[in-house]
């Protein structure tokens, strides 16, 4: 089944997994001595990295766009 919400469009061009994925993303977090209260929005750009949780694949987020993945 195709992703509809945040993974829209995202595939790993190795085993062709929607996912999950893990990108190294930014975003905005109110901390404190004793931890993390919470976080604002997060935003990731094409060159981010990417790992497929599947099997291990790694390249950067673009790569992992369907319309732009080549398949191995």
């Amino acid at each position: 089944m195709a992703n509809t919400n945040c993974l829209e469009g995202f595939v790993c061009p190795h085993c062709r997994s929607e996912g999950p994925f893990d990108i190294t993303a930014v975003t905005v977090a109110t901390m404190y001595d004793e931890g993390c209260e919470k976080t604002c929005g997060m935003e990731w750009e094409v060159s981010s990295p990417c790992v497929c949780k599947e099997c291990g694949h790694r390249g950067q987020v673009g790569n992992f766009r369907a319309d732009e993945a080549v398949f191995a």
